[in-house]
């Protein structure tokens, strides 16, 4: 039987810090409602709707959800976010971020 996993939706908020999930048992959804990250994500599915930002400052690893826009995400120079595209509807590949990060959807 699966675990319930836990879900976190952020409305109007701009927040610095890490979004990490490190229960092995639940998952973490995160949605983004007219809301911005400054931080890492790990090991959760993340939307942003078209008011939204995510900058990563650190490697991150994801599962991206609808709604999803490519240019909604950034990443500092030399950070990685590896992310399986889950029903966003994002292109498969590596694509350079204009902070100088990379974004490697699977």
């Amino acid at each position: 039987m699966a675990v319930p996993g836990t879900r976190a939706h952020l409305r109007q908020t701009r927040l610095q810090g890490n979004v990490l999930n490190l229960d092995t048992e639940r998952a973490l959804t995160v949605a983004f409602v007219n809301s911005t990250l400054e931080g890492r994500i790990h090991d959760a599915t993340l939307s942003l709707d078209e008011r939204s930002r995510w900058v990563a400052t650190a490697d991150s690893k994801v599962t991206l959800a609808a709604p999803f826009d490519i240019t909604r995400v950034d990443a500092r120079s030399g950070v990685t976010i590896e992310a399986a595209a889950g029903n966003s509807g994002a292109p498969h590949g590596r694509h350079a971020l204009p902070g100088g990060g990379t974004l490697l959807v699977q």
